[in-house]
């Protein structure tokens, strides 16, 4: 994926509100919801990152502070690129799980980890989990239905 549709992608489903100083989620129809409820989209910190800074740079936007920086050092293997958020903007809790390959930091605070906190594996046992307690309710209701049209 090139940097651009990166851009346009994360900007599909994010958007900044001015008034509050918050970057945030829109919000997003049912049926995107229910996909998103199974197979949550994540983005790169690096992603936010790029698209805050081209979204800076349109004449709306230049009368508010920076909504990110970066630590400006040069790349180095092994070591992430710290991406912090600027005093006075915030990211609703429930909007940070959407992000992923941070650092993103607000002052001494890691608001995303440089390494994602659930393994692939565990994410499959919550599905697991999930859809085995639906499958289990609906075969209970089908079964209290079914005894219930015999009596």
């Amino acid at each position: 994926m090139t940097i651009e549709e990166e851009e346009a992608k994360f900007g599909r489903d994010w958007e900044v509100d001015f008034s509050k100083l918050e970057l945030r989620r829109k919000k997003l129809g049912f049926f995107r919801t229910a996909k998103e409820f199974f197979w949550r989209t994540r983005y790169p910190v690096l992603a936010l990152y790029r698209w805050a800074r081209t979204r800076e740079d349109n004449f709306d936007v230049m009368t508010y502070p920076h909504i990110v920086n970066s630590d400006n050092l040069p790349p180095i293997p092994g070591l992430p690129t710290r991406i912090e958020l600027n005093e006075g903007w915030s990211i609703p809790d429930r909007d940070l799980r959407y992000l992923i390959f941070g650092p993103l930091t607000k002052g001494n605070t890691i608001l995303v980890p440089a390494v994602p906190d659930k393994k692939p594996l565990f994410t499959l046992w919550e599905m697991i989990k999930i859809f085995s307690t639906i499958g289990g309710a609906v075969t209970f209701l089908f079964f209290l239905l079914n005894n219930l049209s015999d009596s």
